[in-house]
């Protein structure tokens, strides 16, 4: 009877230690964005349902979809764009987190031009909601 085992030569095993290494250390740098300003925080309802959250109550914000689609967020600003909801209109928003004025519904003309004027850098930094922190589940 043969022995038809495969055996990992040194060069392989030092090829294979090589590569778990080289993914290692990618996973561990991916760097997730800063949390939110002033508390705000975001919360999964559902496979597909993110909500944009306030720190005072803890609830959604009236006039932001049920799905955000992308998140940003620049000093006290948090932008993004957001899916339908009962009482929003898809698009962009701008939401000064100092005051709670939401700008909402918009279009990406619309939206550049607010977040310009607030002094946020151009394009705005947009991330998929999953990798913005703290997400609450």
């Amino acid at each position: 009877m043969s022995n038809d085992r495969c055996e990992p030569t040194p060069n392989m095993s030092r090829w294979i230690a090589a590569v778990l290494g080289v993914c290692l250390a990618s996973a561990s740098c991916a760097k997730r964005p800063d949390p939110l300003p002033a508390g705000y925080f975001l919360f999964r309802a559902s496979g597909s349902e993110i909500f944009l959250n306030e720190p005072k109550y803890g609830g959604g914000i009236p006039g932001l979809g049920k799905t955000l689609l992308s998140i940003g967020h620049h000093q006290n600003y948090i932008f993004g764009r957001s899916g339908p909801g009962p009482s929003a209109t898809p698009g962009y928003f701008l939401l000064d987190t100092q005051d709670g004025s939401l700008k909402a519904g918009l279009t990406e003309a619309e939206w550049l031009s607010l977040t310009a004027a607030a002094g946020i850098p151009s394009p705005p930094p947009l991330v998929d909601p999953e990798r913005q922190t703290p997400l609450r589940r």
